[in-house]
C-alpha cells in the first residue's frame, strides 16, 4: 500500500509542474519501492534513475524530494525536507499549499499515523523493559542460576522481538538516543524526536512502575555507575556508539540487511551488556534509565545515562555516514 502512496505522491508532484519525468513508469515504481522498502536493489535503482528526474527550476535535486517522501511516510505533515511540510512539497508554489485545509482526510490520517507510531514505541519499550527487567528481578529473588551471559541474552532477545514486531510501524527505535541519531543523519524527521522520546520514556516508566508493584523492589532497575562516574560515562558512550553504528548500518544506506536487522541489533545489545553491565549497568538508553529513576525517585548519576548514550549514538551514526561508500 505504501508503495502506491509514494508513487501517487511522485506523480502528483510531477503533474503539478514541480518535477518532470524522463524515464518510464516502471522506474518510478522502483523509486517508490526503494523509498518504502529500503532494499539494496531498490536503492541502487534510485541511484540509477536519479539522473532521470529533475526539478522544474533546476535549483533542487529530486533525489532530496524522494528522501523527503520517505520521511513523510514516517511522519506526514511534519518537517520532511528543508523545513517544508508535506503538503507544500506536493505543490508547485507555496501559495497553493497555503490553501490546503487542515481538516482534509490526509491531514487527519497523518496525525492518526503519528499516534500509532508513538503507541508502537510505547509498547515496545514497555515490553523490553518489563521482560528484561523482570528477568533480572525474578532471578535475584529466587536466587536463580542466570549468569551475566544469561542476563545479557534476556536483554537482547526482547529487543530483537520488538524490532520484528513493530519495525514496520515505527522503525523500532525504542531509544531517544537512536531517534536523535537517525534524525541528525537525515533519515528521520527531527519533529518526531520529541514524540518518540515521550512515548519511550512513558513506556519505560510504566514498565518500571508495574515491576515495582509486582515485586516491591524499587531499586532493581536502577542503573548505577558501579566503578565510578568517569568509567561509566565512557562505557555508556561507547555502548551507545556501538548500538547506533550497527543500527544505522543495517537499516540505512545502499547495503541494508532488513531481514537480519533484529538479529544484528540484538547481538550488539548482548555484547554491550557483557562489557558494560558490571561497569555502568549497560543502559544504552536514556528512556530506560530515566523511567526507572522516576519510579524509584532516585536520580544519582542520571546525567551519565542521559548524555553518554546520546553522544555515543550521534557519533556512531555520523561515523557510519562518513565511512559509508555511496
Amino acid at each position: 500500500m505504501y508503495v502506491e502512496v509514494v508513487l501517487h505522491a511522485l506523480r502528483r508532484c510531477r503533474k503539478a509542474s514541480c518535477v518532470y519525468e524522463r524515464s518510464t513508469t516502471s522506474s518510478l515504481s522502483l523509486v517508490a519501492s526503494a523509498v518504502v522498502q529500503s532494499s539494496s536493489a531498490g536503492l541502487r535503482a534510485v541511484s540509477e534513475y536519479r539522473k532521470d528526474f529533475c526539478c522544474h527550476n533546476g535549483s533542487e535535486d529530486v533525489y532530496d524530494q524522494i528522501a523527503a517522501y520517505s520521511s513523510m511516510l514516517r511522519a506526514p505533515l511534519l518537517t520532511a525536507s528543508r523545513g517544508r511540510p508535506f503538503d507544500k512539497l506536493l505543490c508547485s508554489t507555496m501559495a497553493e499549499a497555503d490553501h490546503i485545509p487542515a481538516t482534509t482526510p490526509a491531514v487527519i490520517t497523518s496525525y492518526l499515523n503519528i499516534l500509532k507510531r508513538a503507541g508502537a514505541e510505547f509498547m515496545a519499550v514497555f515490553l523490553v523493559v518489563f521482560m528484561a527487567g523482570g528477568t533480572t528481578i525474578v532471578n535475584t529473588q529466587i536466587n536463580g542460576d542466570l549468569t551475566l551471559m544469561g542476563l545479557a541474552i534476556a536483554g537482547g532477545i526482547p529487543v530483537m522481538l520488538m524490532i520484528y514486531a513493530i519495525g514496520g510501524i515505527s522503525g523500532a527505535h525504542m531509544n531517544p538516543a537512536v531517534s536523535l541519531a537517525f534524525a541528525s543523519k537525515g533519515v528521520f524527521p527531527f519533529a518526531m524526536v520529541p514524540v518518540y522520546a515521550f512515548a519511550q520514556v512513558l513506556g519505560s516508566t510504566t514498565a518500571a512502575a508495574l515491576l515495582r508493584g509486582l515485586f516491591n523492589d524499587p531499586q532493581a532497575l536502577i542503573t548505577f555507575p558501579y566503578m565510578g562516574s568517569g568509567k561509566a560515562f565512557i562505557v555508556e558512550a561507547i555502548s551507545g556508539f556501538n548500538l547506533a553504528y550497527v543500527a544505522t548500518a543495517v537499516t540505512t544506506g545502499f547495503y541494508t540487511s532488513g531481514e537480519l536487522a533484529g538479529i544484528a541489533v540484538a547481538a550488539t545489545v548482548i555484547i554491550n551488556i557483557l562489557f558494560a553491565g558490571p561497569v555502568s549497568g549497560a543502559s544504552m538508553n536514556p528512556a530506560r534509565s530515566l523511567g526507572a529513576a522516576i519510579v524509584a525517585n532516585s536520580y544519582h548519576g542520571i546525567w551519565i545515562y542521559m548524555l553518554a548514550p546520546t553522544i555515543g549514538a550521534l557519533a556512531g551514526a555520523w561515523i557510519h555516514k562518513l565511512v559509508q561508500i555511496q
